[in-house]
Order: structure tokens, then sequence, then C-alpha cells
């Protein structure tokens, strides 16, 4: 089932992929809700020219004061990589493949599993909804345990090979 109400999308630009603090908000949008998957949004961000030049990292998150309840909370952050080239102009970089990696179950009480990993080496961070590092970690048998955690959502940066890395969303219940 869809969710119903007005909902807000805030945009930052980071130089890495974990919502912090040292982020520069660029845009914030209201758009209605229009069904699962469905935003036909469109919205316009101006990068400030103090952005340094070379790569960064555009988020987008949906409903990120979670005004809106919902099913499944794991997919309200997206990441694109942008390169800044020239003062406020950008261009996505080159193409590169990405691993389709998810967590399950979420919500969850004890343990964590991420799915869709197909890389030997693998730490992870724990952060609250503030940007907070919370747990870091190694990656064993796809398995982070958040039995500790209070109840809320989080955010988990899965880092492959000591290079890419997936932000994922997960909700922790008693």
């Amino acid at each position: 089932a869809s969710v119903q109400g007005d909902f807000e999308v805030s945009f930052v630009i980071s130089e890495d992929e974990e919502l912090s603090e040292d982020d520069v908000v660029v845009g914030t949008i209201v758009t209605g809700n229009f069904g699962i998957d469905v935003y036909p949004s469109t919205a316009a961000v101006d990068i400030p020219a103090n952005i340094a030049l070379g790569t960064q990292f555009l988020i987008a998150t949906i409903d990120a004061s979670e005004q809106i309840a919902e099913n499944d909370e794991t997919n309200n952050t997206q990441v694109q990589t942008i390169r800044i080239i020239n003062g406020n102009r950008f261009a996505p970089p080159p193409s590169q493949p990405k691993q389709s990696i998810s967590i399950v179950p979420n919500p969850a009480s004890e343990s964590i599993y991420v799915r869709g990993l197909d890389m030997e080496e693998t730490s992870y961070t724990i952060y609250d909804i503030y940007g907070r590092r919370i747990k870091t970690g190694q990656l064993y048998d796809n398995a982070v345990p958040i039995k500790h955690l209070l109840n809320g959502t989080y955010y988990l940066r899965v880092i492959v090979n000591k290079g890419q890395s997936y932000p994922l969303r997960f909700v922790k219940v008693e």
C-alpha cells in the first residue's frame, strides 16, 4: 500500500557518501506522494562556488524527518557521485558497475544481514539519523549485530575492498 501525504526531500553535497554535519545543504523541496516508487518531481540545486573541484557526492534524502510512516524505511536515501568541473558546474562520473545491495530483515531487532555482496574484504559503519558514528566493524558472514542499538532509524555504510561504499538505511525495533 502506498503512504499518503506530502514530504520533504533534502539535497546535500558531501565529500564522502556519509550524511554528516559537515555536508553542505544545497536544496530542499516539498513534494506530494503519488504511490509506491512514483515521485514525479524534479529539483534544481545550486552548487555553491566554494565546493571543491573534483569528486563529490550529491545525497538526496526523502522524508528525512520521518513524517510519513512506511513499510520500508531503507529506500529513502540516494547517493549520486558527481564531478565538480568548473565553479558550480558538474558532470556525472564515468559509469561503474554497481552491485545490488540490500539489508534483511528490515526492520530488525538482533542482527541485520547484507545481501548482494561478492567482495571479500568488507567493513561497515553505523550512523544515527543525525550522522553520528555509532559503531564500526568488519563484516563476517554478512551479519551486523544491532541488538545493542536503541529503537530507531540508522544508516549502514558498507565499504568493500577499501573503496566502493554503499549507504543503506535500516530500522531497529525490539
